[in-house]
Parts: C-alpha cells; structure tokens; sequence
C-alpha cells in the first residue's frame, strides 16, 4: 500500500509541477524564476511524502529503497535529449525566420534567392543530422542509455546520399516528378486560377491550402524556376540510375567471363 502510494504521489508530482509553472509563467505572467520556486515549493512537499512512503514500504518488505532522484546515465540522457531538442528548436525557428523575411517580389532574382535559400537549408540540415550525430555517438556513447543513440541511426554521409538517390528511389516516381514538373513549365499554373473563384467557409487546412494556391499564382517565376529545377533533378538521377545500373552489369558480366575462362 505504502508502495502504490508512493508511485501516485511521484507520477502526480511531474504534471502538477508542469501546470503550476505554466499557470503562473503564461496565464499570470510572472518572471520565471518566481514561477520555477512556487511550482518546486508546491512539489516539494508530495516528493517528500513520496520517499516517506517508500522508505516504510521497503522496511516493511526487507528491500532496499528506490533512489527517486536519477542516476548519473538518466541526468546525462536527460542532458542529451535537452541539447537535441535545442539544435532542433534553433535550426526550425532560424529557417522559418529567414524565410519569412525573404522578399516577396517575383524578379528572376528574387527566384533565384528562393532555390538558393531552400537549397541552402537542405544542405544544413543534413550536415546538421551528420554533426549533431557524429558528436552524439562521439561524446555521449556509455554516458547515456544505448537506445538513444540507436534511436538517431548512423550519420548520413555522402555514400548513404548516393546510395539512396541510386538505389531507393524509383525510377516511376522519377518520370512522374518530370514529366509534371515539365508540365508547370510549359502550361504554366493557370489551371489554378479556378481554386480562386470561391471563397472558403470553414476549415482552417482549406484556407491554408487557398491560401498557398493564391501565393503560388502571384509568383510564376518562383514557380517556374522550382518546376525546371525538378525536371533537371530528376532527369539527372535517372541518368545516374541508368549509368550506374549499365556498370553493376557489365562488372557482372566481366566476373561472370572470368569466372568460366577459370
């Protein structure tokens, strides 16, 4: 019984700590550090009843008593999951920030600084994935629980790029992602101007989406520019495809002739 009440006690500490600091950091706007001591203040008596009762549980059963402070691999998990959460949060609020402050001209210029931001934006997050795991795997391994680290996977090199690229993505899906976007580049996107002659009543997605049509018909260029950047990207990897499947062959079969020349 001691037991049970005792796991209430730490299971309820948590959200009652989390909702006295959001209560009175939002909704009562106070500094945070008020806020942090009157929700710790407010916890600290029911941790306390918690361990009472585990201690009386534990003499009462013979056993030793759980530490309800976290071992040394759970606070440094806990740092690690912390500084991940960071990079994240950095990286998200630091590309939606520059692209909002993008201008919102559609010169051939303008064009070229949206492929170039989003480029550039790919390219750090996957060095970003690369780095934030190599130093994790590099620093963190025997510090923190071994599914973590397995949870983020090897870093993504240049090889696993290429080999995905070569080997996972299909070539159907390929001709499908050329042939439309050869189509936005020679019919244009007029055939969205009808999504326009309506207004839409109710559903917040279906204002977005409105919303987005409306943006992409103001910005043909930008438009255009994407859709041709999409046929080159795709008619390249079908290419690299192609070449690469030809060498796998002809390696094969120059193994196989040796193979029976033996």
């Amino acid at each position: 019984m001691f037991r049970a009440f005792a796991e209430l006690l730490t299971f309820a500490s948590l959200p009652i700590w989390l909702f006295t600091l959001t209560y009175t950091f939002v909704w009562r706007a106070w500094t945070f550090l008020p806020s942090f001591v009157t929700a710790s203040v407010l916890v600290a008596p029911l941790l306390g009843l918690a361990i009472v009762c585990e201690h009386r549980d534990a003499a009462a059963s013979g056993r030793l008593p759980r530490s309800f402070f976290p071992s040394r691999r759970g606070f440094a998990n806990f740092l690690f999951v912390t500084c991940l959460l960071l990079v994240g949060g950095v990286y998200t609020f630091a590309f939606f920030a520059t692209a909002i402050n993008l201008r919102d001209g559609d010169a051939w210029s303008d064009a070229w600084a949206r492929l170039a931001f989003l480029g550039a934006a790919i390219v750090l997050a996957w060095q970003l994935q690369f780095w934030t795991t190599s130093i994790a795997h590099r620093w963190f391994a025997g510090l923190v629980y071994d599914d973590w680290l397995e949870s983020l996977g090897a870093p993504i090199t240049w090889t696993h790029l290429r080999r995905f690229f070569l080997n996972e993505i299909s070539a159907l899906l390929l001709v499908i992602l050329a042939v439309l976007g050869a189509a936005v580049v020679w019919f244009g996107i007029d055939w969205l101007s009808p999504l326009l002659d309506f207004e839409v009543g109710g559903g917040k997605r279906a204002r977005k989406f409105q919303a987005t049509v409306r943006w992409l018909i103001r910005h043909p260029n930008s438009v255009t520019l994407f859709a041709a950047t999409l046929v080159v990207a795709s008619t390249g990897v079908l290419l690299c495809k192609a070449a690469a499947e030809r060498y796998r062959r002809n390696t094969k079969e120059e193994s196989h002739e040796r193979t029976t020349d033996l």
